[in-house]
């Protein structure tokens, strides 16, 4: 069934709705072609669909488009599994030696002292990616358990976007340590134990959820959804999926288990103060969102402290008022009664409280007691609930405080008592109840009042954010939307019809662009220029060997031809004379032959053979001869066979650290090259005995890629370099003793692409 490798976002638009669009990371999963060839098979044979594997360079950049939809699946880290748990649903589990789970391995170079992270103060440290759980998340947030600060501690740190490369970047001593997927360092070991040997384990972390088969919350359920999860766990009832999992060294998939990443949840929360969710998501938020938000955030705030501070401020108000009411009509009561209760005379201090009660007054007195200095009650409002020469019940009592009024906003009531005093002496105490109510139906009244303003501000300023920051950005979205298709191999230049009605800085910064696309066009095309210029060079520099070559027979052959005219009718010398002439022709016949071959434009015609590495060695041999070196030359693989390796980048890197070994190594030295088949793998190493690749060289080769021109010398292993990169081999540099350096390309043999399990 047809399936696809997209790099395209406009073409994940354009899918069909029965292609399983499926997510992928170099992060983790290799880049081998024959890898990703297998698994798309086996999946659209499974699942009935049309499969299209989209590659992505991060996990951040595969999770966002899962989470648009823009993706079926996608084979994600439990680390952005938990960042955005409640968006994200799980399919299936990979199982690695019959768990689904793996660990986090910190690295160092095997030559290293130490045993814990303490030791690694002060290194360049290097990272796999800012969203993996292994190569990331697990050693921050050891240091956070140790008390060690992240900014200090390392003296530099670096991401690499694969966990190889995290392999690589140690071993070359790029990097003095780094954290990487325990999963990928044992497969690696095996794949290629040289590399893998250069580095040791300073630590293991503890079992984890293995990195998960994950889609997004609305489309679990769906069809498709269902037929890929069958698919993954039916994988071992198959020869073809049997097949896909020993290239991947797993056992097999899992059911979904989210209690696996309960692990990975807790160092999160550990790291983040178990805010990484909620702070995650507001930073992955556009910013014509965030801003509105902020300003929504920041109004609420105010608001609040507005509403607090005018109810404070109105309460301390009504109360003062309350306070100056109720004292005035407790002082006409006070003045009223004080004979009648000298006497205790309980229906002349009923009367004056009846004739004493205020009717037009905004504070009406619900309930007014008159006790003995006891609280035995002489008279009241309400002589039902409180009898005559009866106790003051004890609970009304209790909410009564000192001589200051106190409100009950539950009963809407106001409670406030005063000693009744005779020549410095109490004789009586009065209890009042007001009622409350209209000031609290106030103070309510205020708050809806506040609130509804606020919010209608609020509303209407987050809308103003919204649009204003929406206008602003519309350039940075532009310019944005550009750079990704950059990014992803198709640069567009801004056309002048998005630059109408923008700022002048804005147009600045969009010629700025243009400008930067068409020194990158120049850089480019300066670059084939030059690799083209460097091959002709080379060509140039054997030519001067290779004429002196085809010119040395050719006096013979010369000679041969004279012989013939003049003694030709004799069979021995005939014989002799045409035997020369054909030995002379086929040498120059393979000289030319070999030149031709290499030089040739087409850089993909054919598998790669022994005969090329024959024709490697038949246009060296001129120049070895005039400096008088020696070329030791083994070249293990069987005649006629050829494999799967594209020739003309093969043939022409090999020519390239030839030539430079020869330049390296001293008149009467010996060039060695080897050519082996090693565990799947078609491994090319030359050997030199000088003194050794200089550091610029070992940038060149092993560095981190960045595609720019060496300055100076270098010029030729930069070509190895890109070819290297553009057919997905590994270059490994070593030193030999007691002089000399060896340099290894290796690839798969069986592949159009390399492996790169850098994950």
């Amino acid at each position: 069934m047809a399936a696809t490798v997209s790099h395209n976002p406009k073409s994940i638009l354009a899918a069909e709705r029965q292609t399983l669009r499926f997510g992928l990371t170099p992060v983790f999963l290799s880049n081998d072609l024959q890898i990703l060839a297998a698994l798309r098979s086996y999946l659209a044979a499974s699942t009935g669909h049309e499969v299209e594997l989209v590659t992505r360079r991060t996990y951040q950049e595969v999770t966002s488009l899962l989470i648009s939809g823009q993706l079926d699946a996608a084979w994600i880290c439990g680390y952005p599994f938990i960042q955005y748990r409640s968006d994200l649903d799980l399919v299936a589990i990979p199982e690695w030696n019959g768990r689904p789970l793996y660990q986090s391995y910190l690295i160092v170079t095997r030559e290293r002292q130490g045993e814990t992270i303490r030791d690694l103060r002060g290194d360049v440290h290097a990272f796999s990616d800012p969203d993996s759980n292994s190569g990331y998340l697990v050693t921050r947030t050891l240091m956070h358990e140790e008390g060690l600060d992240p900014e200090t501690f390392f003296r530099k740190t670096l991401f690499t976007y694969g966990h190889r490369n995290v392999i690589r970047a140690v071993a070359a001593n790029l990097a003095q340590s780094g954290s990487v997927d325990g999963y990928v360092w044992e497969v690696m070991r095996d794949l290629e134990p040289e590399l893998v040997g250069r580095t040791r384990i300073l630590r293991k972390s503890e079992w984890l959820g293995f990195p998960p088969i994950a889609t997004s919350a609305r489309r679990a359920g769906t069809p498709v959804i269902r037929a890929l999860a069958k698919a993954l766990l039916d994988m071992t009832r198959s020869d073809q999926g049997r097949k896909v999992l020993d290239m991947l060294r797993l056992s097999g998939f899992g059911a979904p288990q989210d209690h696996l990443f309960d692990g990975i949840a807790a160092k999160v929360a550990l790291l983040r103060g178990g805010l990484v969710s909620i702070g995650a998501r507001l930073n992955r938020l556009p910013l014509t969102w965030r801003v509105p938000l902020a300003v929504t955030l920041l109004m609420i705030a105010v608001s609040v402290i507005i509403t607090e501070r005018v109810l404070d401020r109105l309460g301390s108000m009504q109360e003062a008022y309350l306070q100056r009411a109720a004292t005035s009509y407790l002082d006409g009561v006070t003045a009223s009664i004080s004979p009648s209760v000298l006497r205790e005379d309980a229906w002349e201090i009923f009367d004056a409280l009846e004739r004493l009660h205020p009717v037009n007054t905004d504070i009406l007195p619900a309930e007014t007691i008159v006790t003995t200095p006891v609280d035995v009650v002489l008279a009241a409002t309400n002589p039902a609930s409180h009898p005559s020469l009866e106790p003051i019940f004890g609970g009304l009592r209790d909410r009564f405080s000192g001589t200051t009024i106190r409100v009950d906003p539950m009963r809407g009531l106001a409670y406030l008592k005063r000693d009744i005093v005779y020549q410095d002496q109490a004789i009586g105490r009065i209890y009042t109840v007001f009622d409350a109510a209209p000031l609290l139906r106030e103070r309510r009244e205020v708050l809806v009042t506040l609130v509804l303003t606020n919010t209608v501000l609020t509303g209407l300023l987050s809308l103003t954010g919204f649009l204003t920051v929406r206008r602003m950005i519309r350039p940075m979205q532009v310019l944005e939307s550009h750079m990704i298709e950059a990014a992803d191999g198709h640069p567009r230049r801004i056309d002048a019809a998005d630059t109408f009605g923008t700022s002048a800085e804005t147009r600045r910064l969009y010629a700025a662009f243009n400008s930067l696309l068409q020194s990158d066009d120049e850089r480019r095309a300066l670059s084939r220029k030059l690799a083209e210029e460097e091959k002709l060079a080379s060509l140039g520099r054997l030519s001067s060997v290779m004429a002196h070559e085809i010119n040395n027979p050719l006096g013979g052959l010369l000679t041969a031809v004279d012989t013939l005219r003049a003694h030709g009718e004799k069979p021995d010398v005939r014989n002799a004379s045409l035997d020369l002439l054909q030995r002379g022709l086929e040498g120059i016949a393979g000289v030319v032959h070999a030149a031709l071959a290499t030089y040739r434009p087409e850089r993909h015609s054919r598998p790669i053979a022994r005969s090329d590495f024959e024709d490697a060695k038949v246009l060296l041999m001129p120049e070895l001869r005039r400096r008088g070196q020696h070329l030791d030359c083994q070249i293990a693989l069987p005649d006629g066979m050829s494999c799967a390796c594209p020739s003309g980048p093969i043939r022409q890197a090999t020519i390239n650290l030839l030539l430079n070994a020869s330049a390296a190594t001293p008149d009467g030295g010996v060039v060695g090259m080897t050519v082996a088949l090693e565990r799947g793998r078609l491994v090319v190493e030359v050997r030199d005995q000088g003194g050794g690749l200089p550091r610029h060289a070992r940038r060149i080769l092993v560095g981190e890629p960045d595609g720019s021109l060496p300055t100076g010398s270098g010029l030729g292993l930069w070509i190895v370099r890109q070819i290297a990169d553009e057919i997905g081999a590994a270059i490994e540099i070593a030193d030999r003793e007691p002089v000399g350096s060896a340099v290894r390309i290796s690839l798969l043999a069986n592949a159009d692409k390399g492996i790169d399990h850098a994950a």
